[in-house]
């Protein structure tokens, strides 16, 4: 895969455009705070395939443990996570744009915010912070 351009959304932490591979005239919005830190995307392949395959996977039996107050184990939800008709792609569950956006966060503003608390605590916590996750205008 090639490198596709991935910009954050002015003034929107954890938003991002990422350009399209097929179009480069496209661009995607991805908001990695949705689906419980998963992330959402607005092309084609994650409305199709990766976000039902999220549902089936994780959410109908979360949702159901949920319900009765329990956790879900690895086991029920590898018994709904089989799609028979779907082989090659039963497993997607978020497509390159997340994948994108997500390692753009991490290599702009995680690393960097980790490195920062390398030597401690810094003292003027709020300066640090608003570095890291001010988006520029």
């Amino acid at each position: 895969m090639r490198y596709l351009r991935c910009q954050p959304r002015p003034g929107e932490l954890f938003r991002y455009l990422v350009r399209s591979e097929s179009d480069p005239a496209m661009e995607y919005l991805v908001d990695l705070t949705e689906r419980s830190g998963y992330g959402v995307c607005s092309c084609i392949y994650f409305q199709a395939v990766a976000h039902p395959n999220f549902a089936r996977r994780q959410g109908e039996a979360v949702t159901k443990a949920a319900r009765k107050g329990l956790k879900a184990s690895d086991e029920e939800t590898a018994r709904e996570a089989y799609i028979p008709y779907a082989k090659g792609r039963a497993g997607a569950t978020e497509c390159k744009h997340i994948k994108i956006a997500r390692a753009h966060l991490e290599k702009y503003h995680t690393i960097p915010l980790l490195a920062s608390f390398q030597l401690g605590w810094p003292k003027k916590i709020k300066e640090v912070l608003t570095l890291f996750f001010t988006w520029p205008s």
